[in-house]
């Protein structure tokens, strides 16, 4: 009986890590589409490319 309620247990977590696994790859796909989007707004001009290149100290982005 005792190894049945750990199977229980065990499965119960299983189903919850299967479920934050869902929540995860949803919320990764949401924000992939939100950095999609932004770029394709944000057409970086020459100005705003040598700004950044003084502005950097060794961080690349």
């Amino acid at each position: 009986d005792s190894i049945l309620s750990q199977l229980d247990l065990i499965h119960r977590h299983l189903n919850d890590i299967d479920h934050r696994v869902d929540d995860f790859n949803y919320r990764l796909k949401v924000l992939e589409n939100l950095s999609v989007s932004k770029q394709r707004q944000y057409q970086p001009t020459e100005d705003s490319y040598k700004k950044s290149i003084h502005c950097d100290d060794g961080l690349r982005f």
